[in-house]
């Protein structure tokens, strides 16, 4: 028996050998942008503390100017030192 071509089983077993390829690297792509998603709100929370930091220090700086200019206020009104 001289055949040319594929039969109907071959051509199956091909097309399912295709379909699990495929669906492996689509699963690997999904895992992938998962750990994209993940890393980039990792990302942010890191941004955010820097800034609540940032914040903080202004803030004690500024607070340190008022209280040191309430001391030069009350010295100057009193005319004593602190």
């Amino acid at each position: 028996m001289n055949r040319k071509g594929f039969g109907l089983i071959e051509l199956l077993i091909v097309i399912a050998l295709v379909a699990v390829l495929a669906g492996g690297g689509f699963y690997v792509k999904n895992i992938q942008s998962q750990q994209s998603a993940v890393q980039t709100g990792l990302n942010a929370e890191k941004q955010a503390k820097q800034a609540v930091q940032q914040m903080n220090r202004q803030t004690q700086q500024e607070q340190g100017s008022l209280d040191r200019a309430s001391a030069v206020a009350t010295t100057t009104a009193t005319g004593t030192h602190p």
